[in-house]
């Protein structure tokens, strides 16, 4: 059975990790206002990978528990039909 993702909106800007096209991993910035997509269900605490504008990051639970919201996703879709 698949898990089912949940869409936040970032309330907070927090950093997390990616890899760049050589590799290594780099820190970027997920600014207040994004968009996130994780599994439905986090740990209170490690690591989550989620995507964020078609990137993939890993992000701790904490920093989405603490600096995001969590988003209705009929809400999530209207927003995408808007913007394209």
């Amino acid at each position: 059975m698949q898990e089912k993702s949940a869409t936040y909106r970032v309330r907070s800007p927090f950093i997390a990790s990616t890899h760049g096209h050589d590799g290594r991993a780099r820190f970027v910035a997920v600014p207040r206002g994004s968009l996130i997509v994780a599994p439905g269900e986090l740990a209170p605490l490690g690591l989550v990978d989620v995507e964020c504008d078609g990137k993939k990051l890993s992000v701790y639970s904490r920093d989405i528990h603490e600096r995001a919201v969590k988003i209705d996703e009929s809400k999530c879709s209207l927003e995408r039909e808007a913007a394209g």
